[in-house]
């Protein structure tokens, strides 16, 4: 089964809710103007040596008119599962085996714990070492505690994003819908925080929130 790094507002969201909305950016970015179809499954062609076009191994993801360009969604199809990767650390001193262990959550807050097996107490604000974060990338299937499901996928512009789906993304309660632009600046300012730096192969930053990308909206619902 792949796996889907979560950032700590979906975590929270998922925890929360049983749901969350990810997005993502459509990498490599569509051409300029072109038109896309999709998501479906559909079948890349390739060329061979002698210069003709073969149907390739069908895909979930979308695609231009012109059959220039596309791209495989990395969450799969819907019903598609995901185990999910997520900040996580663990409380190792000079008295603590392997085997008892204790696995904690950065989404959680630093007083919620959860050891491997077992219910506990702990709480790290106590211990004078607490643990050093680890990076989502590296966390193993092991201490990993979401399994989602893919209920449904598209493609659209990032700036489409709805008031719904700000919140399903994981932002936080507002003083008033009824001011929009708060929530916009949320999403927009999460959203930069990861991707406005991001290059392209070509040495291109199309990822930032102003240059309006492409991006996949997925809801998942937890099965674990």
């Amino acid at each position: 089964m792949p796996s889907l790094i979560l950032h700590d507002p979906e975590v929270r969201r998922v925890l929360d809710q049983g749901t969350v909305l990810v997005v993502r950016p459509v990498m490599p970015q569509p051409p300029e103007g072109s038109e896309i179809i999709g998501p479906e499954m559909y079948a890349p062609c390739h060329e061979d040596s002698d210069g003709e076009l073969h149907d390739g191994k069908p895909i979930f993801g979308v695609y231009d008119s012109d059959g220039e360009w596309g791209t495989r969604c990395p969450f799969g199809a819907p019903g598609s599962t995901r185990w999910v990767r997520e900040c996580w650390g663990e409380l190792i001193d000079e008295f603590t085996t392997p085997q008892d262990r204790t696995i904690t959550y950065r989404a959680d807050g630093a007083a919620m714990w959860q050891p491997l097996g077992m219910a506990s107490d702990y709480n790290p604000l106590d211990h004078d070492d607490p643990p050093k974060w680890r990076s989502a990338t590296h966390m193993p299937r092991v201490v990993s505690r979401l399994t989602f499901k893919l209920l449904a996928v598209r493609a659209a512009a990032v700036q489409g994003i709805t008031i719904d789906d700000i919140y399903n993304l994981g932002c936080p309660p507002i003083s008033s819908d009824e001011d929009a632009s708060e929530l916009y600046e949320w999403a927009a300012d999460l959203w930069d925080a990861r991707y406005a730096n991001r290059r392209d192969k070509q040495g291109n930053r199309p990822y930032a929130w102003d240059a309006n990308p492409m991006v996949w909206m997925g809801n998942f619902e937890v099965v674990k």
